[in-house]
């Protein structure tokens, strides 16, 4: 304890002896009327004057100067410059802070009067053949892309926007675009360009081509077939407008090398506090401005995300030295708690001593995989990840399979559907909640409701413990059993079933997620394409969204 004790009087020597050296403080206002420099390329220069224009109106004492650069890079006349991700400017300067405001897209189109226009929606073009198209040395013809369709030559433009062939290299994995089979336009010219000519194929930004909800007269948007296998599936059905394909974008059904951000940048973190007053509410009330300028809005995480990010940032100036008020004996008692705190906590660690260390050895993460799931015998399964089973008295006991209640994580709420109601199969039945966000599920058998579980409404979380026992939904007096086993899984064939929704599963995340979530990608991916179990517990209610419409009920 001496020596403890002499660690201590040093440690609080020391404290004195740097916290009375550091210079005192204090906070300066600042003047309201301090003018905000925002640099800006031409094409997001719409969206920046209309922010000011909205934000000014709110708060006259702002003074905003924007300052709109061709070549994207004098943002050093700025005090903060709005650029898209990739601009010029933001590849070299090497900015120390950057927060995304926006999202952008990059989109093929085409001739609306083309006499194939059914078949391109139905089937869309992979990014492959594309790249085909693209590096075709002669005149690819449409018969070459679709069997039996006219043998015309597919021409295609694009905007002569060196950012917009960066996006398209990207997406078809050409290194350079110039000289192949393309044809450059002005961008003013590219809508009159594709609409007269009816075998026109072509990229552009999206909000090139709109300010609103509908497309321009003779465009079409031409849907990507990301997986390639010649047709447009339910996930990929995003194409029908310009708002349904920024939704798509927002939540990861768009190819990732077509998107794009809009970023708020400053050589260093900024600490005018009305920059970043300007800059919240871009972020929370200024996106508002997005769709109406052609980007789509941040999603919830995002927000969150920087909303967190200029919280931390300084809103103080200091002042020079000489005008500053000593507060030194603020920082020599700060000092002195912290110091404080730390014989406490030593003190602590020396009481708890080898059980602390066992406490705090490194937990593995739960995995989910085929192995981890049960499916008990005499049990039927159906593709709505409910199970079956026939009591003794001909009722049919109902609940959710164990895959599901593992990918959901603990169940907090529970919505049911009356006793003595009829249900269809293939009709929602129930909805299982987590924290607010939802999954309905549907019927694996036709008949009359005959009892609810009503201990789920005290303790939902029984579908997590003991999914296939206390954990049921409902009894149904079934009408076609016979009819409705044969569509479901006994326990062996479930087992092939599980198996490849596991690789469904895997998709869905790869395509959701990891390209506009990166964020999450840890929790739901371990190393070596591992899952983690309850994945979806944390997520936002906008993926359990996208898992409802795009895994739960396409397995129907």
């Amino acid at each position: 304890m001496k020596k403890f004790a002499s660690l201590l009087t040093g440690l609080l020597l020391l404290s004195s002896i740097s916290i009375s050296a550091a210079p005192p403080l204090s906070v300066a206002t600042g003047s309201a009327a301090d003018t905000i420099k925002i640099m800006t390329t031409p094409g997001l220069s719409p969206l920046v004057q209309s922010w000011v224009k909205d934000y000014s109106a709110r708060n006259p004492e702002s003074v905003f100067a924007v300052l709109v650069s061709g070549n994207n890079q004098n943002a050093s006349v700025s005090s903060l410059s709005i650029l898209p991700v990739e601009s010029q400017a933001i590849r070299d300067n090497g900015y120390g802070w950057k927060l995304v405001v926006a999202h952008d897209a990059v989109v093929p189109v085409f001739n609306s009067m083309n006499p194939l226009r059914n078949e391109l929606v139905a089937r869309g073009i992979s990014p492959a053949v594309f790249a085909s198209i693209l590096k075709g040395s002669g005149k690819i013809l449409w018969s070459d892309v679709i069997p039996g369709a006219a043998q015309k030559p597919i021409n295609m433009y694009l905007p002569d926007n060196g950012s917009i062939y960066s996006i398209v290299e990207g997406f078809t994995g050409i290194a350079n675009l110039r000289g192949l089979n393309i044809k450059s336009v002005k961008g003013d010219k590219f809508n009159e360009t594709v609409t007269g000519d009816i075998w026109s194929v072509g990229f552009c930004r999206l909000n090139d081509l709109t300010s609103g909800s509908a497309m321009p007269a003779g465009l079409s948007i031409l849907p990507v077939d990301r997986n390639g296998n010649g047709k447009i599936d339910n996930f990929e059905k995003i194409y029908e407008n310009p708002e349904a394909l920024l939704r798509g974008a927002w939540t990861g059904k768009y190819p990732h090398s077509l998107c794009g951000s809009v970023y708020a940048v400053s050589a260093v973190k900024p600490e005018d506090k009305n920059a970043i007053a300007f800059l919240r509410w871009i972020i929370s009330e200024g996106d508002q401005k997005l769709s109406s300028n052609g980007f789509s809005q941040l999603a919830g995480t995002e927000k969150e995300s920087g909303l967190t990010a200029l919280a931390s940032v300084k809103n103080s100036i200091v002042k020079p030295a000489e005008s500053q008020v000593s507060y030194s004996w603020l920082f020599i008692l700060a000092g002195l708690i912290i110091t404080g705190g730390i014989v406490t906590a030593v003190l602590g660690l020396r009481k708890r001593k080898d059980s602390v260390l066992s406490a705090e050895t490194v937990r593995e993460i739960p995995v989910l995989s085929e192995k981890t799931i049960t499916a008990p015998g005499g049990l039927y399964f159906d593709k709505s990840h409910t199970w079956a089973f026939m009591e003794r008295d001909g009722l049919v006991r109902i609940g959710v399979d164990d895959f599901l209640q593992h990918v959901t994580g603990t169940i907090t709420g529970i919505k049911l559907r009356e006793t003595g109601e009829y249900v269809k199969r293939g009709e929602k039945i129930l909805t299982i909640i987590r924290d607010g966000k939802q999954l309905s599920l549907c019927a694996p058998v036709s008949g009359i409701i005959r009892s609810q579980n009503t201990d789920l409404y005290l303790d939902s979380s029984i579908i997590n413990s003991s999914p296939y026992t206390d954990g049921w939904i409902y009894l149904v007096e079934p009408k076609n059993w016979i009819k409705d086993i044969q569509m479901m899984f006994a326990p062996d064939r479930f087992r092939e079933w599980i198996t490849d929704e596991f690789t469904r599963l895997k998709d869905f995340l790869a395509t959701v997620l990891t390209s506009h979530y990166p964020e999450y990608s840890q929790i739901v991916l371990q190393d070596g394409g591992e899952l983690t179990d309850n994945l979806l517990e944390k997520l936002g209610p906008e993926v359990w969204e996208d898992f409802q419409v795009n895994f739960i009920d396409k397995s129907r």
